[in-house]
């Protein structure tokens, strides 16, 4: 999975899996409704940044045509 927000990439693997991205067909980026425990704050609240690419194997994901659900502002990276 590789993630560039503000000009800096960040790359990694799943840790503790067969390096397949199992879940309920939801991502969330950003923020979270409901604290998940043992998860610090910082990553769960109060994002602000350009996210201008997100990779999952490989694959470029639109973030903005392929979302669902998006709360507050948000608009496309400049």
């Amino acid at each position: 999975m590789t993630v560039i927000v503000d000009s800096y990439m960040e790359s990694g693997e799943l840790a503790d899996t067969d390096g397949v991205l199992n879940n309920d067909g939801y991502l969330l980026l950003g923020g979270i409704n409901a604290p998940v425990p043992g998860l610090p704050g910082k990553y769960s609240n109060n994002f602000i940044g350009c996210v201008s690419a997100f990779f999952i194997d490989e694959q470029s994901v639109d973030l903005l045509i392929n979302a669902e659900v998006i709360y507050g502002r948000v608009f496309a990276c400049q």
